[in-house]
């Protein structure tokens, strides 16, 4: 089995921002076999909640602030198991979502020293 890409959600790109191991998606089954559906949410920042946090489907609620970066499916054509990674937008909760800000400020994140990417 090869690593699994997300289905693009985020309007204007072509490529996906999320993938699964195929390690990880025998644990997501497993998960999802014993607490039912799931979502992850990462909260963008770099310290308490940077990590991706798994959750019931629907029991974290999103806001207008998160951005759905990818949606998975786990199951096959007779058994649908949807996944959906959403992440905090950097920008102010209250503003609109500006999709340029955003990946900028996730290319900064994605470098900075609390990823496994940055130095």
């Amino acid at each position: 089995m090869k690593t699994l890409d997300a289905a693009v959600t985020v309007e204007g790109e072509t490529t996906s921002r999320v993938a699964l191991t195929p390690a990880a998606v025998e644990l997501l089954e497993l998960l999802w076999e014993r607490h039912g559906p799931l979502m992850f949410h990462q909260s963008g920042g770099c310290c308490d909640g940077s990590s991706p946090m798994c959750f019931p489907a629907g029991e974290f609620i999103t806001a207008e602030a998160d951005v759905l970066l990818g949606r998975f499916e786990l199951g096959t054509a007779e058994t649908s198991k949807p996944l959906e990674f959403w992440i905090k937008s950097l920008s102010s909760p209250n503003a609109t979502a500006d999709m340029d800000v955003i990946r900028a400020k996730w290319r900064r994140y994605l470098h900075s020293r609390c990823s496994p990417w940055g130095g």
